[in-house]
């Protein structure tokens, strides 16, 4: 019986949306607009095969993952010195969490590199230093990965890395164009 299945993607899936709406909200202030990006992302038919696949959770965990981190980050830029890093252990574990959900994962850190240069004051080094945690992240989950779980080092495959850039690209281009949205892609 795959019912718990389609009712834990559902769950997941509106969980994400509910944390679309506040991140957007905290980026833009207006709860219209937020409201209306929230409304977009939960029903825009790109969604479908990850929510109604059963395969299609890690999907789900990984977004739910990175929206949860990025709430936690944009808390850690905003909190008092005495309290801020809680937020940011808590971001970096919900990273954690996604990476090992799906490892599209490994471009969040150019999001919150680009939300820190965009929208965050200071020093543009400063505001890079911020992210140093999650690309070092990054690197120790790939030693990790290539090195301990294989039992040797080895490197990754170039195009196995550029795929990652090929997929986002392809999935954009169903936010635009939503057609043919079938798991198995032609």
């Amino acid at each position: 019986n795959a019912a718990g299945f389609h009712f834990m993607n559902i769950f997941f899936h509106l969980s994400s949306s509910i944390l679309f709406f506040f991140l957007a909200r905290k980026i833009s202030s207006s709860n219209k607009l937020s409201f209306l990006a929230a409304l977009l992302f939960a029903l825009h038919p790109v969604q479908t095969e990850a929510v109604s696949y059963i395969s299609g959770r890690s999907d789900l965990l990984c977004t739910f993952f990175i929206f949860s981190s990025f709430l936690l980050y944009i808390k850690f830029t905003e909190a008092k010195r005495n309290s801020n890093y809680l937020f940011l252990f808590g971001s970096l574990g919900l990273f954690l969490a996604s990476l090992l959900s799906k490892e599209i994962a490994l471009l969040y850190p150019l999001a919150l590199l680009s939300y820190s240069i965009c929208f965050l004051k200071g020093g543009i080094k400063a505001r890079i230093n911020r992210t140093v945690p999650y690309f070092s992240l990054i690197f120790i989950f790939l030693l990790f990965k290539y090195s301990f779980v294989r039992g040797e080092f080895v490197m990754p495959e170039v195009g196995n890395l550029l795929n990652s850039f090929k997929i986002l690209l392809f999935y954009l281009s169903f936010l635009v164009f939503p057609h043919n949205l079938h798991m198995q892609h032609n």
